[in-house]
C-alpha cells in the first residue's frame, strides 16, 4: 500500500469493504472518490457538485477543488489537490497547499509528516524545506522525526535541517551511527557542536552543561555521578564493585597517548578508588585501567600513558570507573578537567 493511500485512509477514516475498494482505486493512481461514500458531511454540497459524476460513480478533481474552495479546512480535498500538484511536479504549489494541513488538523501531525518526508526524499525537496524550518513551523519537529524513520542514502546530509532543532539532534546522531557508522556520526556531531568541526579530546573536558548528547558527550550514571558547578564532575560510590560513573566515545589516531586528569576527593586503596578506563570500541581491547591510589582535598593531576594500536581502534571509550576497596566505604572524586594528548605534547 502506498503512503499516499494510507494518508487518504487516515483522513477519511475508511474501514472494511469501502476502504478496500478505495485502495484499489488509489493504487491505480486514480484520484477519485466513489459515490458509495461521501468524504464530507455536507451531503447537499456533495450532491450539487457531483453533477455528471452520479452516472459515472466518480467525483472529479474539479469537485475536490470546489469542495476545498468552499471549505479550506477540508483535509481530504487539500490532500488530493496537493497530490495533483505533486504529480505535475509543481513542488511550490504542493508545499503551499499541503503544509497548512498541520494547522488545520492538529491530531494527525505524525502521518502527515511521514508523507511529507517521503515526498521530500523522493523529490529532493529537503533543501527547499530547510529555510522554512528557521521559523519552527508546526510541521518541523514531526517532519524531522519522520525523515529519520525512512530509508535514505545519507542521513548525515539531513544535518543542516536540524540546525534549529537541537532537541532532535541526538536522534539524528543515533540514526547516522546506526546506518553509516561512528565516523559519519562523529563528523556530524563535530560539525554541529564544534568550531569549524574541531572539538577537544574528549569533548566537554570540564564536564559543563554543553549541547551535545552521548555517545560523543559524557554519559552519566545518575546514581553515582553528576555535574558539579565548582569542579566539573562529582563521582561517588560505596567502595564496592566496579561501577562506571561516566563514559564518552571519541576518535583517536594510532600511537602513544597521554591521559591527564585534574582531580581531588576522598579515596584510598583500602576504601575504594577511581580508575580511568580506555578501550577500543571496535575490538573491546582495554588499553588502560589506572587511577590515583589516593585522592585528597588538594587538587592534583593524574597522568598515565597508553598506546593506541595501528589497526581496529579508530574510536576509544573513555570512562571513569570505581575499583572496590579492601575495606569498602564511601569514596568520592571531583574531576575538574580531563585531556588526551599525544605523548610529549603540552
Amino acid at each position: 500500500m502506498g503512503f499516499f493511500t494510507r494518508l487518504i485512509c487516515l483522513v477519511i477514516g475508511l474501514t472494511g469493504l469501502v476502504a478496500a475498494t478505495y485502495l484499489l482505486m488509489a493504487d491505480r493512481d486514480a484520484l477519485r472518490l466513489s459515490n458509495t461514500w461521501h468524504p464530507v458531511g455536507h451531503q447537499r454540497l456533495a450532491n450539487a457538485l457531483q453533477s455528471g459524476g452520479q452516472e459515472s460513480g466518480v467525483y472529479s478533481q474539479e469537485i475536490a477543488e470546489a469542495l476545498f474552495a468552499r471549505r479550506p479546512r477540508h483535509e481530504l480535498s487539500r490532500v488530493l489537490i496537493a497530490n495533483k500538484a505533486l504529480a505535475q511536479q509543481d513542488f511550490d504549489r504542493f508545499l503551499a497547499i499541503y503544509l497548512p494541513i498541520f494547522r488545520t488538523d492538529l491530531e494527525n501531525h505524525a502521518i502527515y509528516a511521514q508523507y511529507l518526508a517521503q515526498v521530500a526524499i523522493e523529490n529532493d525537496l529537503t533543501d527547499q524545506l530547510r529555510p522554512l524550518l528557521r521559523e519552527k513551523p508546526p510541521w518541523g519537529e514531526p517532519y524531522l522525526q519522520a525523515l529519520l524513520q525512512l530509508r535514505a542514502p545519507s542521513y548525515s546530509a539531513f544535518a543542516p535541517n536540524f540546525e534549529h532543532y537541537p532537541e532532535q539532534q541526538p536522534a539524528l546522531i543515533r540514526r547516522i551511527i546506526q546506518a553509516q557508522g561512528l565516523d559519519a556520526g562523529y563528523a556530524t556531531f563535530a560539525n554541529i557542536n564544534g568550531a569549524d568541526g574541531q572539538i577537544p579530546a574528549p569533548y566537554n573536558p570540564q564536564f559543563r552543561d554543553l549541547v551535545g548528547e552521548p555517545p560523543f558527550n559524557w554519559e552519566y550514571n545518575s546514581r553515582q555521578a553528576e555535574r558539579d558547578g565548582a569542579a566539573g564532575l562529582f563521582a561517588f560510590f560505596q567502595g564496592t564493585g566496579n561501577p562506571k560513573m561516566v563514559q564518552q566515545l571519541l576518535p583517536v589516531t594510532p600511537g602513544p597517548k597521554t591521559l591527564t586528569a585534574s582531580m581531588s576527593g576522598q579515596s584510598t586503596i583500602e576504601s575504594g578508588r577511581f580508575d580511568w578506563q580506555i578501550s577500543c570500541v571496535e575490538t573491546g581491547e582495554e588499553l588502560l585501567r589506572k587511577g590515583p591510589e589516593r585522592l585528597t582535598t588538594s587538587r592534583e593531576d593524574f597522568v598515565a600513558n597508553f598506546t593506541v594500536p595501528d589497526a581496529d581502534c579508530s574510536f576509544i571509550a573513555l570512562a571513569l570507573i570505581g575499583r572496590a576497596g579492601q575495606f569498602p566505604r564511601y569514596s568520592s572524586a571531583f574531576v575538574y578537567d580531563v585531556a588526551i594528548t599525544r605523548v610529549g605534547e603540552p
